[in-house]
């Protein structure tokens, strides 16, 4: 989808990752019990990993709705669904597995930050499929 030109549209798809990269982050951050610049100070690689997966999925769903949109909105919404949809995941998953989730990331479990990076990215791939 070109909107203005190719060298504009580069420029602006990468204004709207970095907002609604920073969106998903502050809204993980309110809903999630981390408080990210404790976590951060803290060197805490499971959630620093839980962080990448979330922003390599929006990537893959922004890059998706920019291929597949018709239009800007169209794109937006899908990126908001997306991640709506890797929250609903993220507390899905909490709840039926036997781990607490919250609590394994915040005792810097490795293996866990990536179960939930990788679960970013496969809800991430499902969305991006789905958008036509």
């Amino acid at each position: 989808m070109v909107l203005i030109n190719p060298f504009v549209d580069t420029i602006l798809w990468w204004a709207i990752f970095f907002v609604v990269m920073f969106v998903a982050i502050k809204v993980f951050d309110l809903v999630t019990p981390y408080k990210l610049s404790q976590e951060t100070k803290e060197k805490n690689g499971a959630l620093g990993a839980v962080l990448g997966g979330l922003l390599i999925g929006i990537g893959i769903i922004i890059y998706n709705a920019m291929v597949h949109s018709d239009g800007l909105v169209n794109a937006l919404i899908y990126s908001a669904l997306g991640f709506v949809l890797m929250l609903a995941s993220y507390f899905l998953y909490d709840l039926i597995t036997p781990e607490k989730i919250s609590q394994e990331i915040d005792d810097h479990n490795l293996l866990v930050g990536y179960k939930i990076a990788g679960l970013f990215i496969a809800v991430a791939l499902v969305v991006s499929g789905a958008i036509t």
